[in-house]
């Protein structure tokens, strides 16, 4: 029993015996060990063992530690000669976006020694002792733009963004449009069956989906017109659709491939087997629609934006457009290889005296005069 009185006796020495911090305020001069011992008294004039009082008293003294002390007061911002603000009580100087309570750490930050020229890192007191020793680095955002700039930046970024939308919108129409081409290829071998007529309206409508005018073969319900030549009709939409994709996909081939598709599309529809040359050129355009989708996703996620230059095996210096031009012009891009391109020539040339029969030629465009069952009689550009 004494022995335990002993240890608890000593335990209490230790902390009462122990250095301990002040309190802050007008009771701030009063020690922690004071207010522990004022706390194991009261609980023993309450009839309590003053060593079983001492956990509740520790307690009591932390509460009233933190009751005693004042909370921290705003302090006080002045504005110094060099237009810099400072911490009036310390003339620590206010760093941008942080608020410090006076008790906290002052950390260090960079500045210029305006002797030496050298950027050295400093203490907010190293600074308040000899302003003129140091000149604090502000640190400027990535990008700066003043107004002008704002709005032309807002206006390219939307162009930017507009310009890869339409780029992935059109491979996700091409890949659409695949399957499309063996519809017009299966139509042009099976043009004289009793199917003719349900499949060239099929067609009619994969060309007005392309926003291609098809209403000289369709009626206002979506019907297809009487006395319709499927035959005539299936060549001029096979023209039209043709044109309008290599158009739409000229930024994406060759010139030399461009023109050579734009001459002989006319003539190649002339025949089943070359609306299947023209077909083929058709699903070439589509592939190649997604193929530059493709390119347009990797750039973006090398450089940032398509307006951004980078190296590329055409030039140091190159935005998107400016790759692909070369891109495309390079001769292992090419759609088709060599043999595609002559039978090409070959089935083009075979059918054009077909095509100058059935068309007529003004100031370089062809037109073509159907007529349909009831005799009316339609010219059409080629």
């Amino acid at each position: 029993m004494i022995d335990n009185l002993r240890k608890r006796y000593e335990q209490l020495q230790g902390l009462l015996n122990t250095p301990m911090n002040q309190g802050g305020g007008l009771l701030g001069n009063i020690p922690q060990g004071a207010l522990l011992g004022s706390a194991i008294f009261g609980q023993g004039i309450q009839g309590k063992d003053p060593f079983s009082a001492l956990l509740p008293a520790v307690s009591q003294t932390a509460q009233l530690q933190q009751f005693l002390t004042p909370k921290e007061k705003e302090r006080k911002i002045i504005t110094g000669a060099d237009g810099f603000q400072y911490y009036a009580d310390t003339g620590e100087r206010v760093l941008p976006g942080v608020k410090k309570p006076a008790n906290e750490i002052k950390k260090p930050f960079e500045a210029k020694n305006v002797q030496t020229g050298q950027n050295v890192f400093i203490t907010p007191d190293m600074y308040a002792s000899n302003p003129e020793l140091y000149q604090p680095i502000e640190k400027s955002p990535l990008v700066t733009m003043d107004k002008g700039e704002t709005k032309y930046e807002e206006v390219r970024g939307k162009q930017e963004a507009d310009k890869f939308g339409n780029i992935q919108s059109k491979a996700i129409q091409a890949q659409e449009n695949l399957t499309q081409f063996d519809l017009i290829d299966n139509l042009s071998q099976n043009i004289d069956t009793g199917f003719a007529g349900d499949l060239l309206l099929d067609v009619a409508k994969f060309g007005k989906r392309m926003n291609i005018n098809t209403d000289w073969i369709t009626n206002p319900n979506g019907t297809l017109k009487s006395g319709i030549p499927a035959a005539e009709s299936l060549q001029v939409l096979g023209v039209q659709i043709a044109l309008d994709k290599i158009q739409k996909t000229k930024g994406s081939i060759s010139d030399t491939e461009f023109k050579t598709f734009l001459n002989t599309s006319p003539a190649l529809s002339m025949s089943p087997e070359g609306i299947t040359v023209l077909n083929n050129i058709n699903r070439g355009l589509a592939r190649r629609d997604i193929e530059v989708a493709g390119l347009a996703a990797e750039w973006e996620n090398n450089y940032g934006k398509l307006n951004n230059t980078a190296e590329t095996p055409y030039g140091k210096k190159q935005t998107f457009d400016q790759f692909i031009n070369s891109w495309k012009e390079d001769p292992i891009n090419k759609l088709f290889n060599d043999e595609f391109y002559k039978n090409l020539e070959n089935t083009s040339n075979k059918n054009q005296s077909e095509l100058n029969e059935t068309t007529t030629e003004v100031n370089g465009i062809r037109y073509k005069v159907i007529t349909f069952g009831d005799g009316q009689k339609l010219v059409l550009k080629f």
